[in-house]
């Protein structure tokens, strides 16, 4: 099924809104975890960063992942509901996703912290490897006419 304006409803807008809600409580379950308070921890972190180094740029960081990750339940939520806002506002996540490094679902690939095994080089390539085929691929499938098939 096909919602308005070349959005793909059914079972990959589904899977994406899990993930999407599935990382939003990973951070927050995490950030509990450390003794932070999710969001404000980071902003807290964030401030004392800029005084150290004298200047916002840690400020502007946090504040712009804050925003990516206050849409993580939004866009779960309406991915969930199969609509294509949902389906838009991934989309518009994505650029954000890829330069904070806030995975789409590529968590998921990290049982038992295997990419820390591997030679510092190694593991970060293949994390930005993993997360840009996981939000192309993400784009793709809530798009391209060819993953219209399913309910």
């Amino acid at each position: 099924m096909q919602g308005p304006r070349g959005v793909n409803a059914g079972r990959w807008m589904v899977a994406w809104g899990l993930l999407d809600l599935a990382y939003f409580a990973h951070y927050v379950v995490d950030s509990i975890g450390r003794g932070m308070t999710p969001l404000l921890g980071d902003l807290a972190a964030a401030r004392d960063t800029a005084a150290v180094h004298g200047n916002a740029v840690p400020m502007w960081l946090a504040a712009a992942s804050l925003l990516v990750y206050v849409s993580l339940p939004v866009s779960g939520v309406l991915l969930l509901q199969r609509r294509p806002a949902g389906a838009w506002l991934a989309a518009v996540q994505a650029l954000p996703r890829l330069l904070l490094a806030v995975p789409t679902g590529a968590i998921l690939l990290w049982p038992g912290g295997w990419a820390t095994k591997l030679p510092g080089g190694a593991a970060v390539a293949i994390a930005i490897a993993v997360l840009l085929a996981a939000e192309l691929f993400k784009l793709a499938t809530l798009f391209l006419p060819r993953f219209r098939r399913g309910p």
